[in-house]
């Protein structure tokens, strides 16, 4: 059973400068774990294929936690499909980007969400396009907002409720014929829980790695490494890893990343031992 969602992972290019930068923004660091070793079964999904990775882990209450990863590499600016609506202003020096490139989003916001919608940076830091809102800041019920823009609807709707164990709340079509909806997921332990916007989108990059810019890879919580990870997938287009032993935070973790194919973007099982 899929248990919570755990965290999102943003990679970092200066862990020291995006410590700084979520800090401002109410975030504490939860624990830091410097060259821990990368899993050979990792690499096959690496651009990089570094040997090893620093990491910062980052809590703020009623918020997904982030994880700041950093492969100690250079790697050019790129684009992913996934988001975390950051509750905050972006880092100055950032550039505003224009909502139309991200298929009716304004409208999809102010239809699912009933709040102004957010706005798309880019974040040089970050060599990427990152989604930030002031007014989700200052809002403490709604704060774990992902958005996540796909070209096969369809299929990405049943990877997320089907797969994942989200609730569809809302199903709707733009004013220029994309599907889009509003999804849930509910846990007793409100950190765990989150609410998804799917967005079908024309402008999805073909090539991607878990190590590119952005948001990569959502970690979640399970109790059935084995048969969590078949229930996804099962759904097709799919790459697994194999299943991977790591000691982070003096706590022994099974891991297993799943890379969608159709629809760009990994997730990452974890069971606490």
């Amino acid at each position: 059973m899929i248990l919570g969602i755990s965290h999102i992972v943003l990679r970092s290019y200066d862990l020291t400068v995006d410590e700084r930068f979520f800090y401002e923004m109410g975030y504490s660091i939860f624990f830091v774990e410097k060259e821990l070793a990368t899993s050979p079964s990792k690499f096959r999904f690496m651009r990089s294929k570094s040997e090893s990775q620093d990491m910062v882990f980052l809590d703020k209450p009623n918020v997904i936690s982030v994880e700041l990863i950093n492969y100690g590499d250079e790697s050019p600016p790129s684009y992913g499909s996934l988001y975390l609506v950051i509750p905050g202003e972006p880092p100055i020096g950032s550039t505003l980007v224009g909502t139309n490139e991200y298929s009716d989003f304004s409208w999809v916001w102010a239809q699912l969400m009933s709040k102004r919608s957010p706005d798309f940076f880019y974040v040089p830091q970050y060599r990427t396009t990152l989604c930030f809102s002031k007014e989700l800041s200052n809002n403490n019920r709604e704060k774990c907002i992902l958005c996540h823009f796909v070209s096969d609807f369809s299929s990405a709707l049943t990877f997320w409720s089907e797969g994942v164990g989200f609730t569809i709340d809302i199903l709707k079509i733009t004013p220029s014929g994309k599907k889009c909806s509003l999804l849930s997921f509910q846990r007793p332990i409100s950190q765990w829980n989150a609410k998804l916007l799917l967005i079908e989108s024309n402008s999805i990059n073909k090539s991607f790695y878990i190590d590119d810019a952005g948001f990569r890879c959502l970690s979640l919580l399970c109790s059935d490494i084995e048969g969590d990870s078949f229930k996804i997938e099962k759904l097709g287009r799919t790459q697994s890893s194999d299943i991977m032993k790591y000691t982070v935070n003096q706590k022994n973790l099974t891991v297993k990343i799943i890379k969608y194919d159709l629809n760009k973007f990994f997730i990452e099982l974890i069971k606490i031992n």
